[in-house]
């Protein structure tokens, strides 16, 4: 950073957070708009400097896609950078700003999503793996970006948890629901805060691109290097943690800086001038000394030497203590990990499903890579086994309760990537777990999977490969005799045409033989003996193994027990006639609700409904 008081030949890039501003007569929030105070904070840091703060829709009900608001950043820097005469840029986000300007940041370095990539829509020739840095796409100013500054950051995205206010936790839902409904009815799909949610694509977006960046200033003839990060974070912030704000591993340039008495508003609400004297204990002499204090915790995050926040700073260890074991991404000492790794797979359990068989998948899956040669070496393969815990019917059949389950997935990928940036990496995924990956790789261009395996697959007969053309290479879909959980209800709302529930019955019909130009080669495996679980069953776990690291496809041999080429007349009779049993369960609840209004009437009709409803909700929460 530059040390005199000049700063004519500096460009101070500002990026608000989300949020209109509330002004009633005995409160006044600010939300996501960048305060006066703060904005004067920064101009006279910066004197002479050119203090940009770009007017973008975020305000409590945008519906704007959040790439789109980065396009519009990228626009106006580029067209300010032009008429200055600019050395140094300064980039200070607030909030929600925060996932902005670091996929800003990473744009204007050259990252590149891999939808852009040339040739992917033909055949893949070996592992699809992400795209690098093209340092000829950078733009000139993204060498001389020196600083970023977040405050109340969240640059994984913004989560709910048991330490947000109850208040919170209880009207959250109900204003998402609103918003989504809102975008919805005017055709834009999602508010911009249900986009910026942990585990969004555009959360995963953003953090692999910055990874991308990363890489390529690791490299020693990298023309640029990462400019320096400053985290700011309340101690008292109600909205954003640790673990929303901090991405912690090996390469991470960043400092971190607790912000005493301040909730997430509060970071920006700033003063200059002198302090008010130690006599002055009125609850406005106690709001300016904060005020004050806040302003220079700023000011120093803003122009002084990394040497000297240090002296100031969190430590690395006491950062860790925020976050929770499985969010760490490096453990000081001896690493758990190998040095070198050369494929990784993921294992994905189902609904209702107490994963333990992804364990022990886990278990056949590395050996088999130890066991083979790769050239002149064993393959090492990490085998992680995440899990969603339960995942009741009623989540599976709801469309919320669905997406935020492959939010989940893909933030379990993008730690995954962030861990092993250069490996191949495969899926194995067992009922819902089918539908997690399928889904990830439609909403997230950044998915990239090598081979995966189906079991139990509630993903539709016609799904769209082609739209995932060049991001993964092979699809083995195991299809069961019997699988009458797929045929019955997946299965079932297919054949029905509600295509609104997103779901069909791969796992019992297989996938169609449409043409798939440049999507992944997809193999049916017809038929495994058996029901919903026989494709993750023990005498599967091997041919499995031997698929997602070596390639080899299983042996369908008559005489093993499991592998049965052919249906019996019984069970593709009841396959055809599968969608009969929801109109069925249909049938049979409005028959009990006939029987009750008709039978019964006044308290006992009143008693009776409420005891139906609570029995119902039980059934569908319990299953």
């Amino acid at each position: 950073m530059q040390t005199g008081t000049d700063y004519s030949n500096t460009l101070i890039l500002v990026i608000r957070g989300w949020g209109d501003a509330v002004h009633l007569p005995f409160i006044s929030i600010s939300g996501g708009t960048l305060p006066t105070a703060f904005l004067e904070l920064l101009r006279s840091t910066f004197p002479g400097a050119d203090v940009m703060h770009p007017d973008l829709d975020m305000g409590t009900r945008s519906k704007a896609r959040p790439r789109d608001l980065v396009e519009q950043l990228l626009t106006e820097v580029d067209r300010r950078w032009a008429q200055g005469n600019f050395e140094e840029l300064v980039i200070v986000a607030f909030s929600a700003g925060t996932l902005l300007a670091r996929n800003l940041y990473s744009r204007a370095c050259g990252a590149r999503l891999p939808e852009t990539e040339a040739g992917t829509s033909q055949a893949l020739d070996g592992p699809p793996l992400p795209p690098s840095v093209c340092a000829n796409d950078a733009r000139p100013w993204a060498s001389r970006i020196k600083r970023m500054v977040f405050l109340a950051g969240v640059t994984r995205g913004w989560s709910i948890s048991t330490a947000t206010p109850a208040a919170l936790r209880f009207f959250a839902p109900i204003l998402l629901t609103m918003l989504n409904a809102s975008a919805r009815l005017r055709g834009k799909g999602q508010s911009f805060i249900q986009q910026i949610k942990r585990g969004a694509p555009f959360v995963i977006e953003s953090r692999l691109l910055y990874l991308q960046v990363e890489q390529y200033c690791a490299k020693a003839n990298a023309t640029f290097q990462l400019p320096h990060t400053v985290l700011l974070l309340g101690s008292r912030d109600e909205y954003v943690s640790p673990a929303d704000a901090l991405d912690l591993g090996p390469s991470k340039d960043f400092t971190y800086l607790e912000v005493p008495g301040s909730s997430h508003i509060d970071v920006l609400d700033v003063a200059q001038g002198p302090e008010p004297a130690a006599t002055d204990v009125s609850d406005a002499g106690r709001r300016q000394r904060l005020q004050l204090r806040r302003a220079k915790l700023i000011v120093a995050a803003l122009i002084q030497s990394t040497a000297q926040l240090k002296t100031i700073a969190m430590d690395r260890d006491d950062i860790d203590d925020y976050i929770d074991e499985l969010d760490r991404h490096v453990v000081h000492g001896p690493s758990p990990f190998p040095t070198r790794v050369d494929h990784v797979v993921i294992i994905v359990h189902g609904i209702r499903d107490n994963g333990f068989w992804t364990k022990r998948i886990a278990r056949e899956v590395k050996p088999v890579g130890r066991g083979r040669l790769d050239g002149s070496h064993t393959l090492v393969v990490r085998a992680p086994s995440p899990t969603y815990g339960f995942f009741s019917m009623w989540d599976f059949i709801n469309f919320w309760g669905r997406l935020d389950a492959t939010y989940w997935f893909l933030d379990k990928y993008a730690e995954i990537r962030v861990l092993y940036p250069d490996v191949p990496i495969s899926f194995i995924g067992h009922s819902n777990g089918t539908f997690l990956a399928a889904h990830a790789l439609r909403l997230s261009s950044m998915v990239m999977l090598d081979r995966v395996v189906f079991a139990g697959c509630v993903v539709r007969t016609d799904f769209d490969w082609p739209c995932i053309k060049g991001r993964a290479s092979s699809i083995l879909n195991f299809v069961a005799t019997s699988d009458w959980v797929v045929a019955f209800l997946p299965g079932a709302f297919q054949r029905l045409g509600l295509r609104f529930f997103d779901v069909g019955g791969a796992g019992f019909d297989g996938f169609g033989d449409r043409p798939n130009p440049g999507g992944p080669a997809v193999c049916n495996f017809r038929y495994l003996l058996g029901g919903h679980g026989v494709g993750v069953s023990e005498p599967m776990w091997r041919p499995i193994a031997d698929y997602v690291v070596n390639g080899v496809l299983p042996d369908a041999n008559e005489h093993n027990p499991i592998f049965r080429r052919q249906r019996t007349p019984a069970q593709a009779l009841i396959g055809r006639f599968s969608w009969l049993a929801p109109l069925v369960i249909v049938a049979l609840l409005g028959l009990i609700v006939w029987i009750l209004v008709a039978t019964l009437d006044g308290l006992a009709l009143a008693v009776s409904a409420a005891l139906f409803v609570i029995l119902v909700n039980s059934i569908v929460q319990f299953f």
